[in-house]
């Protein structure tokens, strides 16, 4: 019988390997730990990748391409899809060692190690060129011994060394070889960029990688990664450089969320919000499209997080603050996935409303990184100080205060995040009490500090409005329109075409009587902001002083290049502009009784799908018994437990009363149900280990495969919360609209 709408139900699917089988333990991967994780389902051809050649030693033909795919994957860093397809380069030659190289470079962490350590273990089936080429890597991936780790002796710079090493020498033996190249001047930009972070001498400099990617370009004009790297390196200040790569990469490689996310990087440096905007929507729908098309989840791809996060910020440099704000919230509550807060609480304050800084729809900051701690306690003090509530906001400092101690002992990015927040908590105090001078002094401080921060955090900037444009609003109330001017221009030479600062400018330039910068700044303004929400309060105090100035309201684009006017309804043939779990796939399955059972029975509830083993085995009925134990907080979450195994009715009925199991247990004998929801590895043809998380509308929402999912407990109950919070605030939402078309509606005479 159904229960009432809103309850949770979860659903435990628990699959079988075959007993008797060579696996050592059923369920799991017959080639080791590592392949436990990752993608189990077969790749696709991809043609929007751009032109890669890594010629390889191989039995199989279709091999090299696959591997070519591959590689080109690497490149415009779409690691899912990569190291699906480096196992499928192993399903077709086995033995590949360059396959297991790939595998390693798609991943991270132990499991890279390994696969490493796979590659190194078939170098004597490869060519010279080949095994050096994964002998290279492994001097640079090769751990720490327990001496080192106890003698706190840092290895990893004579690592760099020593693979930088090879890599030229490599380059050398082999000058005419592309790839080569590619991954050098891959190394080249990351240790240039890494350098010019932590102002380390002796990393490569920009124009030794762009000279290496020069020559790549010359031998394959369409080569992802160089156009990529060169993106990357000298993304920032220089951006003009590689303007024609940014345009490039968006052209070839339209497969990848991520290569047509890469020139908005450059776009922002430039000042061109609107292309920005363009290239940055594009890359997100392109994920989206992905997810939706091959039933994927946000987990499954890091782009979707940082596409969406960059296009947040765009959206608020074009005074688009609703759409910034919708997006910044389907970000930090999507698929109940990430408890991103960093682009609600930036929109937030940039837009100033202090009041949903603080209720209940307020960024999700958690408790425990440090950085999260700071942006949190910074962002309510700030906002309480705004509101006029400085009892509260001292409270609200005090919590900031107390992380001075950790912050010392922790990186340097964290002292200097802490430290200009401070310096401008400190001169808001100051002004709030009439501290004029110190405020100010404080501000001005303030401002120089972040400025610097932001130099080496700008991905995008995790920070709020710039603090040149407060100290600039604060000259301007104190009727000092040069000072303030001072303030917007230095705004303007880190932040070009920034709108905030060019609204302050109209109103400063106006004041000192200058009417040709007034106007400048005004048609300029009027161009960036062309898409702004109209009740945007900095375009509304511009225009009102243009008007009374006389200004002509004509808007003009100062970019270095043609722009596109950013227009969110002409990209809806790319893909959704908002996610959305994907619908789960038909469930068909039988109780212990031979009753049918499927999805739509439990309509209103949300599911979670657990894959193991069999109801009768000792690890599955492990895992049941670990979700028996939870029955109580089960039923406070409002959820239920259902299990569908490959198991015939009569066993499940027996197992159920042997083992008092408190739940449903259902079968699929034949395990469609079981593919059709991925619970299937394609590359070993075997049923999987998987816990799935699906709402009360019936959308996938979580999932994880392999292994033993079932077993973290905890981790299902906060996910099965942050479902229930996501379908609570959709529900609100679908009210929300159904009472504004019920106003809107005319009424009945």
């Amino acid at each position: 019988m159904l229960r009432t709408f809103g309850e949770v139900a979860l659903l435990v699917c628990l699959t079988s390997g075959v007993f008797g089988s060579e696996e050592a333990i059923p369920g799991l991967s017959r080639l080791g730990e590592p392949f436990d994780e990752g993608p189990r389902l077969k790749p696709w051809r991809m043609e929007g990748l751009g032109k890669v050649d890594f010629p390889i030693t191989t039995s199989d033909p279709d091999a090299q391409e696959w591997f070519n795919q591959g590689v080109a994957l690497l490149h415009v860093y779409f690691y899912n899809e990569a190291e699906r397809t480096f196992r499928w380069v192993l399903n077709l030659d086995p033995d590949c060692a360059m396959a297991y190289w790939g595998l390693s470079m798609s991943t991270y962490g132990k499991r890279a190690r390994r696969f490493l350590d796979m590659a190194l273990e078939r170098k004597d089936k490869v060519s010279e060129r080949e095994r050096r080429w994964i002998e290279a890597w492994d001097a640079r991936t090769v751990p720490d011994t327990p001496e080192e780790l106890t003698q706190g002796i840092k290895t990893r710079p004579l690592r760099e060394r020593e693979f930088t090493r090879r890599l030229e020498r490599l380059l050398l033996d082999y000058p005419d070889d592309v790839e080569f190249r590619v991954f050098y001047g891959h190394e080249c930009y990351r240790r240039a960029r890494r350098g010019r972070y932590s102002d380390d001498a002796r990393a490569p400099d920009r124009l030794a990688c762009e000279t290496v990617l020069q020559q790549v370009l010359e031998a394959n004009p369409d080569h992802p990664g160089a156009h990529h790297y060169r993106v990357h390196n000298w993304d920032g200040p220089d951006a003009n450089v590689v303007a024609d790569s940014a345009r490039h990469l968006g052209k070839i490689a339209t497969d990848s969320g991520h290569a047509l996310h890469m020139p908005g990087h450059i776009f922002s440096g430039l000042g061109m919000w609107h292309e920005a905007a363009i290239a940055q929507d594009t890359a997100n729908r392109t994920e989206l499209a992905y997810q939706r098309k091959h039933n994927m989840l946000p987990s499954a791809s890091w782009n979707y997080r940082h596409n969406r996060d960059y296009l947040c910020y765009v959206q608020e440099q074009l005074g688009m603050a609703e759409e910034a704000l919708r997006g910044a919230r389907e970000l930090s509550g999507a698929a109940a996935l990430y408890r991103e807060a960093h682009s609600l609480q930036r929109a937030l304050i940039k837009f100033e409303r202090w009041e949903e800084l603080l209720g209940g729809d307020a960024p999700p900051w958690g408790d425990e990184d440090l950085w999260e701690r700071i942006h949190k306690t910074h962002g309510r003090t700030l906002a309480q100080l705004n509101l006029g509530d400085i009892k509260k906001a001292r409270e609200e400092f005090e919590n900031f205060r107390k992380l001075k101690d950790e912050v010392e002992k922790s990186s340097r990015i964290d002292q200097m995040l802490y430290n200009f927040q401070s310096l401008q908590l400190r001169a808001r105090f100051a002004l709030a009490q009439d501290e004029v001078h110190l405020g100010l002094r404080l501000l001005t401080e303030a401002a120089e500090e972040e400025a610097k921060f932001r130099e080496r955090v700008n991905d995008p900037p995790k920070d709020q409005h710039f603090l040149y444009n407060a100290l600039g609003w604060e000259y301007l109330a104190r009727r000092s329109p040069e000072l303030a001017a001072r303030a917007f221009e230095k705004t303007l030479k880190t932040i070009r075409n920034d709108g905030f600062a060019l609204a302050g400018l109209v109103e400063a330039y106006i004041g000192m009587e200058e009417r040709d910068k007034a106007q400048n700044g005004y048609s300029r303004l009027l161009h960036v902001w062309s898409r702004a929400d109209p009740g945007l309060k900095w375009l509304k105090r511009a225009k009102a002083a243009a008007e009374k100035a006389g200004l002509d309201p004509t808007p003009k684009d100062v970019s270095p290049a043609t722009q596109r006017t950013y227009d969110p309804s002409k990209l809806a043939s790319v893909g959704p502009n908002e996610w959305q779990p994907n619908p789960a796939p038909e469930l068909e399955a039988i109780d212990s009784e031979g009753k049918s059972v499927a999805l739509d029975d439990y309509r209103g509830k949300t599911l979670v799908l657990v894959f193991a083993v069999s109801a009768d085995c000792e690890s599955c009925l492990s895992g049941l018994a670990k979700l028996a134990e939870k029955t109580e907080e089960l039923e406070k979450k409002k959820a239920v437990v259902l299990a569908v195994t490959p198991d015939k009715p009569e066993l499940l009925a027996k197992v159920k009363a042997e083992h008092k199991l408190p739940f449903v247990l259902l079968s699929d004998p034949q395990w469609k149900s079981g593919r059709r929801f991925k619970s299937y590895d394609e590359f070993e043809e075997m049923r999987l280990n998987s816990t799935l998380l699906i709402d009360a509308e019936g959308g996938v929402h979580w999932a994880k495969y392999g292994g033993k999912p079932y077993e973290d407990i905890n981790k299902l109950l906060e996910m099965i919360d942050r479902v229930n919070r996501y379908g609570q605030s959709r529900k609100e939402k679908s009210s929300m609209r159904t009472a504004v078309r019920g106003a809107a509606r005319p009424t009945r005479q």
